[in-house]
């Protein structure tokens, strides 16, 4: 896309004081009254047809049905922009650089100046500029695991308060102070799932740009005579916002911190209490809810309500949509580009036959790509105790045995589709980690109260797929279905769904009536207790 469109879009939503144009259903650009006003006066400067070009050029990208068509629009609003405006608009980046802001940080702070962003809680914030960084073993934790570490247990049995949580927190802070980048890339490091995805850098959500193009390449003749068309279906992926507010008692966790120093060989001086408390305990705890919780089975739901201090925090595993569950959601649209490949039911029996289906049923284009066949542990037990069975004297262990019979693609587990019976496969370059473009977005720091401490974190991350046609996906019908049972929610059924699982006399019509019929059900088992339930419906 044009540079300069990009520039004055990024003003543009500047000066709206927004970070996303809003749309119609129609895909037609929304400004509410106050929007109005400042976009008409950003279009005095730049051209008496800058509102009507931009708009346009806005509305084609959004749209995407001709990657050419929003180029063309986007280079239609830059001839239309004279020079002088050119020279307000590098003026004002100028302006920007030399504050020490880009255009996504400027969007960064206008979204929390917005109120869009939850206030920050007041507590210590992680330094920059702090001396190096040495246990104070005057303080009273520090001196008790001192003397237990000595063979000396007298002092820690006497003690009362044997942590004193003001004493903490300042030892907190100071640590953060030197420890800010190792902590803060704990706090967003990649976990296993992660590695097998491209990271992108976004503020709240992230689109791809590159189109598919089809063939272009054709005989020669004197004529003009296109060919190539772009097939690009690009999905949107939301950057969401995510954080932990732990609150601990130090008196509890005091000896086994002590222990832990012991175990370890270390002294005090060489592993403060805190480092405990945030390698230990805290940070551990965020990779594994992530990876088995959220960037697979994630189902994001907006939080219900005014929230006050002390309110229960929203249940784990609702501040994001992982992969499966936005394979899921594709799976629900008619109109999806995903390539779902219809596989019926996978048996012990069947399994390899229907791997093999599955990769032969992809695009020949993506065929020699070498990709993962992102599997589940347990689906990945089922097809390798099969492949056993049938060929016995092949070395199961052997990891060249995991790639598909004549395919490039092979078997990869990954933790955070634990249980599923969904698998898909895409090149590593469409399976897309977001983080935040400002680093400044990641942060951990720790409230005192009473005899308590606070530890609060906050960061970002999404996870989805660049271009749908890129994707190839096979999903359980039976989960789904299920998953509607079990939710007393099945509006979102579909015939495809009922066809997919392989029953018969499916009729279209009775649609409605198959809804109302599993929601009363408490569970689906399997294809015959679905095939009973269709039955009944009259």
């Amino acid at each position: 896309m044009n540079e300069l469109f990009q520039k004055v879009k990024g003003i543009v939503l500047g000066q709206l004081g927004i970070d996303s144009f809003k749309f119609s259903k129609e895909g037609k650009l929304e400004l509410d009254a106050d929007q109005k006003v400042k976009f008409d006066s950003i279009s005095s400067e730049f051209g008496s047809d800058f509102a009507e070009k931009f708009t346009a050029a806005i509305e084609k990208e959004l749209a995407d049905k001709s990657a050419q068509s929003a180029k063309t629009a986007a280079e239609e609003l830059a001839k239309s922009i004279s020079a002088e405006s050119e020279k307000k608009i590098k003026a004002l980046q100028a302006k920007l650089e030399a504050q020490g802001e880009n255009l996504n940080q400027m969007a960064e702070k206008i979204e929390k100046l917005s109120g869009s962003s939850e206030p920050e809680p007041e507590g210590d914030a992680v330094g920059v500029n702090a001396p190096d960084f040495k246990v104070n073993m005057s303080l009273a934790h520090n001196t008790l695991a001192e003397a237990y570490l000595n063979g000396n247990s007298g002092p820690l049995l006497a003690a009362s308060d044997t942590i004193d949580v003001n004493d903490l927190k300042t030892e907190f802070g100071t640590y953060l102070n030197q420890k800010d980048k190792p902590i803060l890339k704990s706090l967003t490091q990649k976990t296993f799932s992660e590695q097998f995805m491209t990271t992108k850098m976004a503020i709240t959500e992230w689109r791809a740009t590159q189109a598919i193009i089809t063939s272009v390449v054709q005989q020669f003749t004197a004529k003009w005579t296109p060919l190539g068309q772009s097939k690009f279906t690009p999905i949107t992926i939301q950057n969401r916002r995510h954080k932990i507010n732990v609150p601990i008692t130090p008196d509890d966790i005091n000896d086994s911190w002590i222990s832990h120093l012991y175990d370890e060989g270390l002294t005090p001086a060489e592993m403060p209490v805190v480092k405990f408390l945030i390698n230990e305990l805290v940070l551990p705890k965020v990779s594994e809810d992530v990876e088995m919780r959220l960037i697979g089975k994630g189902i994001y739901e907006p939080v219900a309500g005014d929230v006050t201090d002390g309110d229960a925090g929203q249940a784990t595993g609702k501040s994001m949509d992982g992969f499966l569950t936005v394979l899921i959601k594709e799976y629900e649209n008619p109109a999806t580009a995903i390539n779902f490949i219809k596989l019926g039911i996978l048996t012990d029996q069947n399994i390899i036959d229907k791997m093999n289906t599955f990769v032969d049923d992809m695009d020949e284009l993506y065929q020699p790509k070498d990709m993962n066949m992102f599997v589940s542990l347990t689906k990945y037990k089922q097809y390798k105790r099969k492949y056993q069975d049938l060929y016995p004297t092949t070395k199961n262990n052997d990891k060249a045995n995991d790639v598909i019979d004549y395919s490039n693609n092979r078997l990869q587990v990954l933790p955070s589709m634990s249980g599923s019976t969904h698998f898909f496969t895409t090149p590593k370059e469409n399976f897309i980690a977001l983080r935040h473009k400002n680093l400044n977005a990641s942060k951990i720091w720790m409230q005192s109260e009473n005899y308590n401490v606070k530890i609060f974190a906050e960061w970002w991350k999404g996870v989805g797929f660049a271009m749908a046609e890129a994707v190839f996906a096979y999903i359980d019908p039976i989960a789904v279905i299920n998953s509607y049972a079990l939710n007393n929610d099945a509006s979102k059924l579909q015939i495809h769904m009922l066809t997919d699982a392989e029953l018969t006399g499916v009729d279209p019509a009775k649609l409605a009536a198959y809804k109302t019929a599993i929601e009363a059900e408490v569970g689906i088992t399997d294809q015959a207790a679905l095939q009973a339930i269709i039955d009944a419906v009259v």
